[in-house]
């Protein structure tokens, strides 16, 4: 009995394995297709821009288009990241540098943004620290780096970078980004930062890169903590932690 028990829970197993990859097969070519899209209209949009004969008035509803479509490739890129991290076995995870993750998400994110002013403190312990992940965390980092920029209207954009050991828990390392941007309200803020599933609140460029976070700090065996930069009043920044398992040497 057991053995056919066993014997049919892996063709469950396998079923469902199938389905889920067929399921990405669709959501990977409907991204492609989508994102082929926007890149055409981007690339219009762009082309109208630089036209000399647009008026300013103009050229700030161009602004604003382009920057909607920017968050629609956006949106796109994070539901497909999310569901490819559920498809990620612990098999694949690796060891490797939070230092350098954070290094290289850094500079992807100055080359987004070359002609913004974005000052970076970074503060990170003297040795290398290391976790177990893959290259998703680089993309997590990036996009709550990205977040802050994007939210943050002040002419220099100050950003808050901290690796440090987590306070009372043992084990665990925090990555800590502070923003100076409108900040996040305490109902949202709850809803990411536990298991409650999304609703329409979180269904905005913010509130899925986010979620994104949430599931691939999940996913390295960690948890995302979202509080304010100053605490009690979410207006003047957001706080975001992603809490990981350190890979101590032996």
């Amino acid at each position: 009995m057991g053995d056919m028990l066993s014997t049919e829970q892996r063709g469950s197993d396998k079923k469902e394995q199938s389905a889920g990859s067929e399921c990405l097969f669709y959501l990977d070519l409907m991204s492609h297709e989508v994102q082929n899209f926007n890149q055409a209209v981007l690339g219009y949009l762009e082309l109208i821009q630089n036209d000399a004969s647009i008026n300013e008035d103009m050229k700030h509803y161009l602004i604003t288009a382009i920057h909607q479509v920017r968050n629609s490739s956006q949106l796109i890129d994070d539901v497909k990241k999310i569901a490819h991290l559920g498809m990620v076995s612990e098999e694949m995870f690796e060891s490797m540098s939070l230092n350098s993750i954070v290094e290289d998400a850094v500079s992807y994110l100055k080359k987004e943004y070359p002609g913004k002013n974005i000052l970076i403190d970074t503060t990170t312990p003297g040795d290398t620290i290391r976790i177990k992940a893959t290259d998703a965390l680089t993309d997590v980092v990036f996009n709550l780096l990205s977040n802050a920029v994007k939210f943050d209207t002040s002419d220099e954009v100050h950003i808050g970078v901290k690796i440090s050991p987590a306070d009372g828990k043992a084990g665990m390392i925090d990555l800590a980004i502070e923003d100076r941007g409108p900040g996040i309200p305490d109902n949202l803020k709850k809803i990411l930062s536990s298991e409650m599933p999304p609703d329409e609140k979180t269904k905005t460029v913010r509130g899925m890169g986010l979620l994104l976070a949430r599931a691939a700090t999940k996913r390295f065996g960690g948890r995302l903590i979202i509080s304010d930069r100053v605490q009690g009043d979410h207006t003047q920044g957001a706080k975001v932690i992603i809490r990981l398992p350190e890979v101590r040497s032996r």
